[in-house]
């Protein structure tokens, strides 16, 4: 049997009680793998003194109450989930402890750290590999910050903002701007026209089964074309 590293009781049984051990998260009958969530980015900002929330947000471990309150968890899609717990700063301290032992230790957790800040994409966020000419290329996109991340071997990367949103029919860089890098090389966009020929923004019609895209510059005789999906 699994050791409880923390847990609720009740004398009412439909009561939401919660319950973690170093394979599960319970919350009532719904049981969520571990699996599920970011425990990389969760140890991280523990060992920094810091419990993650939503959209890289963060909230220092001492403001956590010591009664009832709620704990969001990161999930691995980069999305998160509020958890009400009746000792917040204890589930937190349990919780933070064993994302870093599932991460491998201290150590690994710093290497994690390190690898992001080289990447350039913070671990909350996540990732995808897709299989590319030259080994696998990792995909990181938020459609919440706007952002998109595309980065592999023997090429540059190629990094997406457009911090006060897209709107394809609003001129100027205040409404609609779109900034791209491919390594040191930098461009922007505003509607329909480009800075740069390279650039090409596109979007689908519909706003929630459509796509925006940017084709990057050639790099060794290759180019690729980045799809930003809303689903």
């Amino acid at each position: 049997m699994s050791q409880v590293l923390y847990g609720e009781r009740s004398w009412n049984p439909p009561a939401q009680t919660v319950e973690l051990t170093e394979e599960r998260l319970r919350r009532g009958g719904r049981t969520t793998p571990l699996d599920e969530l970011n425990l990389g980015a969760t140890a991280e900002a523990y060992r920094r003194g810091y419990w993650p929330g939503g959209g890289g947000a963060e909230r220092p471990l001492d403001r956590l109450a010591e009664s009832s309150g709620i704990v969001p968890l990161t999930r691995v899609t980069g999305t998160t989930t509020p958890l009400k717990v009746r000792e917040a700063a204890a589930f937190a301290r349990a919780f933070g402890e064993l994302a870093v032992r599932r991460c491998g230790g201290p150590g690994q957790v710093a290497a994690l750290a390190d690898r992001a800040r080289a990447e350039g994409v913070p671990l909350w966020i996540a990732r995808r590999l897709a299989g590319g000419p030259a080994g696998p290329v990792a995909v990181a996109v938020d459609r919440r910050l706007v952002r998109v991340d595309v980065w592999g071997p023997h090429a540059p990367a190629v990094r997406i903002r457009a911090p006060h949103g897209f709107h394809e029919d609003v001129q100027g860089p205040s409404k609609g701007c779109v900034r791209r890098s491919a390594g040191p090389r930098r461009s922007s966009c505003s509607g329909r026209s480009c800075a740069s020929p390279e650039a090409r923004w596109r979007r689908g019609c519909r706003e929630r089964t459509g796509c925006c895209g940017v084709r990057t510059p050639r790099v060794r005789g290759c180019c690729a074309t980045i799809v930003a999906s809303p689903c």
